[in-house]
């Protein structure tokens, strides 16, 4: 399996086995373009990765979107792909992961398929890219706002929200955002939240408020990037922190004295 092709372990991404898909292609892929071994390929490899997120077969999709954060995470240590291919591709990666409906973690069949976590690390992946500004950052933030409305019957419970949590904070880390576009997206929630009607938590509801608290305490504490000497923290702690707050108390009468 150690000499499968490129294109042989991309083909593998759609693969029903498990074991295949996710130990032998995914993590072969992951270890090939972060070594720096597939350079020359990053541009093809991600044009054609944008495609399978059209595929019909969800773990084609989910494992396609995850193995182009890692070309992002590569292209934002080696400055390979410019800022054009980069929007190109995130506006297709948003197309998708604002619309996915298949949103299982778990499989018994087809083991992890994790859109939503895997579309997560993407957000996180594109977030820390040099060619993200902060109306990027902004569209980021709106992504993870519609990616948590959007009508589902399917409750988090792989840490759905812990991914999509922390993806959030890594925006909101940035620099370039201000007081009131590190905020505003959650304006879209307060709506939500606000015309929703009594009964039963719907799901998109659970899963919204589990990730904001997730964000209150990564925005609160920090977080430990992947270089062990960078710990981030956002620059407009409180101002989110009231936010989220305020947004959570439209939802949830428990959290009336935050």
């Amino acid at each position: 399996m150690n000499n499968l092709s490129l294109n042989e372990l991309v083909d593998l991404l759609a693969s029903p086995d498990p074991h295949l898909r996710d130990e032998v292609a995914y993590s072969e892929l992951a270890i090939r373009i972060g070594s720096g071994a597939e350079d020359r390929h990053l541009r093809e490899l991600g044009d054609r990765l944008i495609l399978q997120l059209k595929d019909e077969a969800i773990q084609t999709r989910t494992f396609s979107a995850l193995v182009l954060g890692c070309i992002v995470e590569r292209s934002n240590h080696n400055g390979q792909l410019n800022r054009e291919t980069l929007l190109q591709w995130l506006e297709s990666f948003a197309n998708w992961y604002r619309s996915e409906t298949d949103l299982r973690g778990w499989d018994e069949e087809l083991g992890w398929l994790h859109a939503v976590a895997h579309g997560a690390d993407v957000i996180g992946t594109f977030a820390q890219s040099p060619e993200i500004r902060e109306d990027d950052l902004v569209a980021l933030l709106a992504l993870v706002a519609a990616r948590l409305l959007t009508p589902t019957t399917w409750v988090f419970r792989e840490q759905e929200d812990e991914r999509l949590g922390r993806a959030a904070a890594i925006v909101l880390c940035r620099s370039e955002l201000t007081r009131s576009t590190a905020t505003a997206w959650l304006g879209s929630v307060a709506l939500a939240f606000s015309n929703s009607e009594p009964g039963p938590t719907p799901p998109w509801a659970s899963n919204t408020m589990r990730t904001l608290r997730v964000i209150y305490i990564i925005v609160d504490r920090g977080f430990q990037a992947k270089d062990p000497l960078e710990f981030r923290q956002t620059p407009f702690r409180e101002d989110i922190e009231t936010a989220i707050a305020r947004v959570l108390r439209l939802a949830s009468p428990y959290t009336s004295e935050l």
